[in-house]
């Protein structure tokens, strides 16, 4: 019996990762399209100044959300935008992305300009779309 348990546990794991690797992975591509609509929200251009300051080009972006992101390919106002690790005073930092069906919410904070934001999501006809971004000063 042991011997069953012994090769059983093994098979039982890899097939649990194995059904849950399709649905990270679109969670990933899914928070990929997410951000890069954020970034470009018009309501955050206003706030990147990269010709006044071009030491934050390439735009860093920091997740903090927990949720695994596919940060290749991102651009902002026409420039490179990278996913980096750890804090970052002049990043943008996601400190959540909640994703639920159709809908998402991205939290995020933009150091180098005192910012707080939330942004509102949701996928129509397979596409996400923008809903509402909302933009504060601390």
């Amino acid at each position: 019996m042991l011997t069953f348990v012994k090769q059983c546990v093994p098979a039982a794991i890899i097939g649990a990762l194995a059904m849950t690797s399709p649905a990270s992975a679109q969670t990933s591509q899914d928070g990929h399209q997410i951000i890069q609509l954020l970034l470009n929200a018009p309501d955050l251009q206003q706030y990147y100044h990269f010709a006044e300051r071009p030491e934050r080009v390439p735009l860093r972006v920091v997740n903090l959300s927990g949720t695994e992101v596919d940060g290749s390919g991102w651009t902002v106002a026409g420039e490179k935008a990278v996913l980096s690790s750890g804090k970052d005073p002049k990043a943008l930092e996601i400190s959540a992305l909640e994703l639920s069906g159709d809908t998402a919410v991205v939290k995020f904070a933009f150091g180098a300009e005192g910012l707080l934001g939330e942004g509102r999501f949701s996928r129509r006809g397979g596409t996400w779309a923008v809903d509402k971004v909302e933009v504060g000063e601390r």
